[in-house]
């Protein structure tokens, strides 16, 4: 059988893989609508999908819980109707513990996303996402300092290896005079960006560990900002005009892919283990995009790119491969 520790570097990795395709598809999608557009259609699906598989989930468990019911009045035998007594009296959620989704959800879809976007608009799109981008390195520290997790001596090396890497990948193509104007303009939405999702999967990590249910803790999470994106959307409609079904379905799949998918396997991984063990391997994610960018879209990959996935990549085998009990 699978340790815990290996599923949730296979759900972490899935992770990644479904967010870079998102990213293929927000990229057409970002040519044809604003950003704004792009990040409510995305939020609002991913919620309505959740509660379309919470629902189909339920009605599930409905019909599992009728068929237990009356399988155990035909059956007598004391012995054989403890354990389904034992399942039925297993918690399913702490509700108190959901303000940790809830402000993870403000946090990270909406204070996040506004400042990677202000980043974005200051000038600097090849920093702002080489910045923004080491938002697991920070989740990996903040775990560290406010959760009391435990790393082991390779991720001592594997963090700064991972960074100049992600530097390296993300900054390619990018001259200094492009860095001068943007230390002073875009820097510090980016950092804001990094960190607000930093914060963001720390709050996931911690609601989880004290016995939240995934799917309604999933479901919190994107409740509150699809309420603020509800009443922006309301307050000025501009960003949404020029939506089109094949647009909005473009777009809908991306969210089903970042926000469903991706943020599935988020949480299954970090349900199983703390985020120091495997949130590097989120590190990945911006080399898995530009080889996808290189094969689908037509992108260059320079030199200095090449030296950042190999960096990036060599992070991940490093950490990953440490032997069990390395950080007692």
């Amino acid at each position: 059988m699978r340790s815990p520790l290996r599923r949730a570097r296979e759900f972490m990795v899935l992770n990644v893989l479904s967010n870079s395709a998102a990213n293929i598809i927000q990229r057409l999608a970002l040519s044809l609508v604003s950003s704004t557009a792009v990040t409510s259609i995305q939020v609002w699906t991913t919620l309505l999908v959740s509660l379309a598989i919470r629902l189909f989930y339920a009605a599930v468990r409905r019909r599992a819980t009728s068929a237990t019911a009356a399988a155990s009045a035909a059956d007598a035998d004391a012995d054989s109707a403890a354990p389904l007594a034992q399942q039925a009296a297993k918690p399913v959620a702490r509700p108190g513990e959901l303000w940790h989704f809830a402000v993870a959800g403000l946090i990270g879809q909406v204070a996040g996303n506004y400042a990677f976007l202000a980043a974005a608009k200051a000038g600097g799109i090849g920093f702002t996402v080489a910045v923004a981008q080491t938002w697991g390195l920070w989740a990996i520290i903040l775990g560290l300092l406010v959760l009391g997790e435990k790393a082991g001596r390779r991720l001592a090396i594997g963090l700064p290896v991972a960074l100049a890497g992600i530097l390296l990948l993300s900054a390619q193509g990018q001259g200094i005079s492009d860095l001068t104007t943007y230390l002073s303009s875009g820097l510090p939405w980016a950092l804001l960006a990094s960190l607000s999702w930093a914060v963001s999967s720390v709050l996931i990590r911690r609601g989880l560990s004290r016995g939240c249910d995934q799917q309604v803790g999933l479901i919190v999470q994107f409740a509150t900002p699809s309420a603020v994106l509800a009443v922006a959307a309301i307050g000025n409609p501009a960003p949404m005009t020029g939506l089109n079904a094949s647009t909005v379905a473009m777009i809908a799949a991306a969210g089903i892919l970042s926000g469903t998918l991706a943020m599935q396997f988020l949480y299954r991984a970090l349900s199983m283990c703390p985020l120091s063990q495997v949130m590097l391997i989120n590190a990945s994610y911006p080399a898995v995009v530009n080889v996808l960018s290189w094969l689908f879209l037509g992108e260059s990959l320079t030199v200095r790119g090449i030296v950042g996935i190999a960096l990036i990549t060599a992070a991940c085998v490093w950490t990953q491969t440490e032997p069990p009990g390395a950080d007692k």
